[in-house]
């Protein structure tokens, strides 16, 4: 029988007494030693051998009724015979396919939420995809895909599983999450879908160094000018985020005892006063470094350092900054 039938009237269901000719009609059916399943869910009539259903029967909670059934006649003595019942329950697609994502490798998996590095490869599997539907056959045979246009896709790994991988470069830059949904449809007919998104987040990776609007900076400086005068400020910009976009700035050394810089805002100030007669020109550069790890080329730590050439001329009475 179907799964989920309704409940229906003794007289239009299922299973009839047979029994061979004997002395006399006057017999009765009985059901015997059933399990509480069988009697939950069927109901014998011990008068005419009708079985019918009681309630709902979920194949998925119960696939087969087995019970033996005794019939007694009412002669004397009374006679009586057994037979077995099973009854099959046949599966129908009532059940939507479920869809699990998980952690894989090094990729970090949370409450839906997925931390990808910039710098993955094409084609690095990000999540496991895990599903599952409790029908039978054709019902419970899934089929997973990626829907809209995102750079991800997926591939099989078994019956049940897929690997969710990448299908292209990510760029933190160009953007910075997806959110990917996996539809998941069972064969069944009509078929039966559903789906599960996950949140993929890209992590910056330090793959930008901190750049100069301007290579090279002209400053008219007046000499005789306070110690600490600011003479000017330097800017860069990094294309990165966090720790990997905080820059700081220091002096090529070669000045150190006549100029300094704030490392963080870049003010470059006048240790003492300038004195034109002594020196007219001066001409250094400034580092801009970001804070990102690992470093791009450089063994200490730090970025690979953008250079800026600052040329200084000492005028008298003329500040031009």
């Amino acid at each position: 029988m179907a799964e989920n039938a309704l409940p229906e009237p003794p007289s239009s269901r299922c299973a009839r007494r047979t029994a061979t000719p004997a002395s006399t009609d006057r017999w009765s059916t009985s059901s015997g030693a059933a399990t509480e399943s069988v009697r939950r869910l069927l109901r014998l009539d011990e008068a005419t051998g009708w079985l019918s259903v009681l309630h709902r029967i979920d194949r998925e909670e119960v696939a087969q009724l087995r019970f033996t059934v005794t019939a007694r006649d009412r002669g004397q003595p009374p006679r009586t015979d057994r037979a077995t019942v099973v009854l099959v329950v046949r599966d129908e697609n009532d059940n939507v396919p479920v869809v699990e994502i998980r952690k894989i490798g090094r990729i970090l998996v949370r409450d839906g939420v997925a931390l990808v590095p910039e710098n993955v490869l094409v084609d690095t599997p990000v999540a496991l995809v895990q599903v599952s539907d409790r029908d039978q056959g054709e019902n419970g045979a899934v089929t997973c895909t990626v829907v809209g246009d995102v750079p991800f896709t997926l591939k099989p790994a078994g019956e049940t599983k897929y690997f969710l991988h990448t299908s292209a470069l990510l760029d933190y830059e160009a953007t910075k999450e997806y959110s990917v949904t996996i539809v998941a449809v069972d064969s069944g007919s009509p078929s039966l879908s559903s789906n599960s998104s996950l949140m993929v987040r890209v992590v910056d990776i330090n793959d930008h160094t901190p750049t100069f609007a301007q290579a090279v900076v002209e400053v008219h400086f007046a000499e005789n000018n306070q110690p600490g005068e600011r003479v000017v400020t330097v800017v860069a910009a990094d294309s990165d985020s966090g720790k990997n976009a905080e820059i700081v700035y220091s002096l090529d050394p070669s000045v150190t005892g006549l100029f300094y810089i704030d490392a963080d805002n870049g003010d470059i100030r006048a240790t003492g006063v300038l004195d034109r007669e002594v020196r007219e020109r001066y001409e250094f550069q400034v580092i801009a470094r970001d804070k990102g790890f690992p470093s791009l080329g450089q063994t200490n730590g730090w970025i690979e350092s953008t250079y800026y050439h600052t040329s200084f001329n000492c005028s008298k009475g003329l500040m031009i900054s």
